[in-house]
């Protein structure tokens, strides 16, 4: 029995993986034209194919699944947040009297799985101003382009937003 719950983990989480890819490719290719709308189709099942022979499931990510609706909301959100930051760049700058002061910091992951690990920190990369140069035992180290950008990263709103997203699953 507990090896028919984990092939329906298994199932569940490439599915999952496959409408994140799906969404992925509709937000960013922005084009929604059958043949644009067939290639990402095609691409996500090409790219789930893939993650399927490469065995990238594992145990520790059997025992959690993503909240397809908060992923998506979160997403959104960090849309937003990198056109802020992008902002924030820009300001910083063109603002010569402003005297910029790199820092590398640390922040703690306690994530259940090595894919929202990732996720948190290519968001906190993606984000114009901070760079996740290493990860090591759940703790992140990361660039910041100045004190502002680490205090918004100590804020842990990013973290929590990631976090929210998991969906903690006991296996048999």
């Amino acid at each position: 029995m507990a090896d028919i719950s984990k092939i329906n983990l298994k199932r569940n989480y490439l599915t999952k993986v496959f409408i994140i890819i799906v969404i992925l490719w509709l937000v960013l290719s922005s084009m929604f034209l059958p043949l644009m709308i067939s290639l990402g189709i095609l691409s996500a099942l090409v790219t789930t194919y893939i993650l399927f022979i490469m065995n990238v499931f594992n145990s520790k990510d059997a025992a959690v699944s993503i909240n397809l609706m908060k992923m998506t909301a979160y997403i959104f959100w960090l849309f937003k947040e990198i056109i802020i930051s992008n902002f924030k760049v820009c300001w910083l700058i063109l603002k010569p009297q402003y005297k910029i002061t790199p820092i590398i910091g640390e922040t703690k992951s306690e994530l259940s799985t090595d894919f929202t690990t990732t996720i948190y920190a290519n968001s906190i990369t993606l984000t114009p101003g901070t760079i996740t140069i290493d990860i090591n035992d759940n703790v992140l180290t990361v660039h910041s382009l100045d004190e502002k950008f680490k205090t918004s990263l100590d804020s842990r709103v990013m973290y929590e937003k990631v976090k929210s997203t998991e969906i903690s699953k006991e296996l048999k």
